[in-house]
Formats: C-alpha cells, structure tokens, sequence
C-alpha cells in the first residue's frame, strides 16, 4: 500500500461510502471527514496534515490555510461540468435541456469552484433521466474518474491540464433552493421532476449516521 497520508472529505451518500474504502484499500494512512450542510466541524480538521486532501462531492469549504496543510495537493471532484459552478447544476441541466452533463476534477483554491482544471468527464443525459436519475449518474461517473486521478496519485504519475475554463456564475445553496422551489410548482405525475424536491434530499441523507 501507498504510505502518502491522505485526508478524504465528502458527504454521506453511498457513492462516497464506496469511495471511501477504495481510498483505504490503496492508502495506508488516511483519515476522513463525511460533512453536509450544518454539521458542526470535525475535530479532524484542527489536526490534520499530511500529503493530499481529496474533497469528494463535498460542501464543506475549506479555507487557503487550511489548504495549505496538504503537502502535495488538494483536489475536488465537482458534480457538475465546469459551466456550472457551485450547487444544483443537475437542476440547472434538466432546466436548460441539456443533452450532456459531466463531472469534474480540480485543484482547490480559496475561491469555490475555480481552481485549475484537471480532468472532466461527459456523459449523455437520457430522455427519460430524472433529478434523481442523474443525480446517480453523475456519482458514478465522479467514483470513476476518482478511480482515474487516485492511480495518477498512487503511480505519481503527472496529472493531465484540461484546457476548460470555469463558468462565470457561481450557484450557490440560495439558488438551488430556488431552482427546487420552481420544480416543485410545475411538478405533475408525468413530469420527471415529479418529487425531486424530496427523493433528491432524501438520497443525500439516507447513508447519514
């Protein structure tokens, strides 16, 4: 096994469960944060340092000190392409009738979603894709090319530069709740955004403990 010390920060759905053991099973020395909106702040973080830190579908924002405690990187798989920045972009791609989503990965940086892009993966969005159905899509896709940079890491192997440039807007928690509040009101049976105010919320909380 890898003897770098990593610290793996993500919420608590399944996907980051399963991200979880793969980091472990090739790293020795790792610690892990599981966070989601209003948890209070891991005793971890006051500690840590170590080589690189791994942010995994994760809100928890980290400050450039904090960032800086990583000797040789922090990295975030984003869940979203990079035009959108921030939160919600699976609403906003279902909004706007977009034919592909992606995920991307990036160097973290004091800014939300700005740091110099590594990788980013597409994929197509279905016809009949939901909030929800893509909100799964899109974390298989994230575990994948995980799977991708962590053998860059392990190997040390130089990272690809993407020659992507960020969105300009940043979408944060006000807008997404928002974009649900508008779902919400055209919802019907037949929509795919029927109840994806509550199974979307409902599936980022399930695995919490």
């Amino acid at each position: 096994m890898n003897e770098q010390k990593i610290l793996f920060i993500s919420d608590y759905s399944k996907w980051s469960q399963s991200a979880y053991q793969y980091i472990q099973s090739v790293f020795r020395n790792t610690d892990n944060v599981f966070y989601e909106r209003g948890d209070a702040p891991s005793d971890t973080l006051q500690t840590w340092q170590g080589d690189w830190i791994i942010s995994f579908k994760s809100e928890l924002l980290l400050p450039q000190v904090f960032l800086k405690k990583a000797r040789l990187g922090a990295i975030n798989f984003h869940p979203s392409p990079p035009k959108y920045r921030g939160i919600g972009g699976y609403i906003l791609a279902l909004r706007n009738a977009d034919t592909q989503f992606g995920v991307t990965c990036h160097y973290m940086n004091n800014t939300i979603d700005s740091g110099q892009i590594i990788k980013t993966s597409y994929f197509d969005i279905g016809k009949d894709d939901s909030l929800l159905t893509l909100y799964h899509k899109t974390a298989l896709h994230c575990l994948k090319l995980l799977f991708d940079i962590v053998e860059h890491i392990y190997f040390e192997i130089p990272f690809p530069k993407s020659s992507e440039n960020w969105g300009k807007q940043l979408y944060k928690y006000a807008d997404f709740k928002n974009e649900l509040e508008i779902l919400k009101s055209v919802e019907t049976k037949e929509s795919k955004y029927a109840d994806v105010a509550i199974s979307y919320q409902l599936s980022k909380q399930s695995n919490k403990k």
